[in-house]
């Protein structure tokens, strides 16, 4: 009964972690297919670099932490995710693909159908979008905790999900738009900042060289 209370302590510092962290980076299968054109298992023995892409820690109650779920498998063959910690399904069953995507029949019984989302995404320049959405998303990830907006640019594109709807796709784009214009102010901003540190430097250093001069 020690061990099961340490591990459910445990688990519980889990969940809340996860839960102040929000959201992280994490590799997408579905995104890497779309923007390479491979199969999962083509891409991922390939030497294409990973694209990584803003995902939430998922919360099946309204209100309640992140749910854990632990592979119980033998580490052969496909993983069996079973509940640990948290309200959602006993178990989550993975599709063959071997990238932990969930099973079609599993997914469509917790969120509902999600096929028809992809299909507006195929195509040469939803495939840019895509990926241009994913780099400004990797650029706000390593900036957010800067107090630049990052997180909130993030929390913006998570507020449209399902992204990859038609009706969201151009609402998305726009959020996009308006960080781009966001980020050129403030590098202007910090290059306007800098010039006038250099001139203050400079000046500085005149004021010295003729202070050293009289003296």
């Amino acid at each position: 009964r020690l061990g099961t209370k340490v591990l459910e302590n445990h688990y519980e510092k889990c969940q809340i972690r996860l839960e102040q962290a929000a959201w992280t980076q994490a590799r997408c299968p579905s995104c890497m297919e779309l923007l390479t054109g491979m199969k999962y298992a083509e891409w991922i023995q390939s030497d294409l670099p990973t694209r990584p892409a803003p995902s939430r820690f998922v919360s099946f109650e309204e209100g309640e932490p992140p749910t854990l779920y632990v592979d119980e498998s033998s580490g052969v063959g496909k993983p069996k995710w079973t509940l640990a910690q948290g309200i959602g399904p006993r178990s989550l069953e993975t599709d063959s693909s071997r990238s932990n995507r969930l099973y079609k029949p599993t997914l469509r019984a917790i969120l509902g159908s999600r096929a028809e989302i992809w299909e507006g995404l195929k195509g040469g320049d939803r495939v840019a979008d895509l990926e241009h959405v994913l780099s400004m998303a990797l650029a706000a990830f390593a900036r957010g905790g800067a107090g630049d907006g990052g997180s909130a640019f993030v929390s913006s594109l998570f507020n449209l999900a399902p992204l990859f709807q038609p009706d969201r796709w151009e609402a998305a784009l726009q959020v996009v738009q308006a960080r781009e214009i966001e980020v050129q102010a403030m590098e202007m901003e910090r290059m306007r900042i800098d010039e006038e540190q250099r001139q203050a430097d400079s000046a500085q250093m005149l004021r010295d060289e003729d202070v050293w001069m009289l003296g």
